[in-house]
């Protein structure tokens, strides 16, 4: 499997835009409880691929533009052009870092002074991160493909 994990990365992140394509500002920032906006959810994503190579890749805090995203944060309705402008930046960063990585890469488990934040009770490589990290993303696009049903689209499947 190894390195696959990382197209397979690549893969989940290029479906993110691919999913609300065809929606707009108003549209992102519908809520239907207990569901997220589709704005929040896209800032959310950004938001971990953020935290977990983008900005911890480079060695430095994920900027603070990105805390209205956190886990249990409000159905913050950001507008569309923000989101995505968020989406992209860490799209590009994320991908120069998976660019980066060999083999060896994956089977590593960082030490306290790593780029990714790992649930402290378990030790887990970078593979197994990224796994958990895809799994994440499209339990996120599960959620907007339902969301974009009771907007009257089509959820669709937009590529996989």
């Amino acid at each position: 499997m190894g390195i696959q994990i990382i197209y397979q990365y690549k893969i989940t992140n290029n479906q993110v835009l691919n999913y609300i394509n065809d929606i707009n500002d108003s549209e992102s920032k519908t809520v239907f409880e207990p569901l997220n906006c589709i704005s929040w959810t896209l800032g959310h994503l950004a938001r971990y691929n953020n935290l977990a190579f983008a900005s911890r890749s480079r060695g430095v805090e994920v900027p603070d533009k990105f805390r209205d995203f956190e886990n249990g944060s409000p159905h913050s309705q950001k507008d569309l052009i923000y989101v995505k402008g968020l989406w992209v930046e860490t799209l590009n960063a994320t991908e120069k870092f998976l660019d980066s990585l060999e083999e060896k890469d994956l089977k590593k488990v960082p030490d306290n002074e790593s780029y990714i934040e790992l649930n402290k009770k378990e030790e887990e490589n970078l593979g197994t991160f990224m796994t958990r990290r895809i799994f994440h993303s499209w339990n996120h696009l599960g959620e907007i493909a339902s969301v974009r049903q009771l907007l009257g689209k089509d959820p669709g499947n937009p590529g996989y």
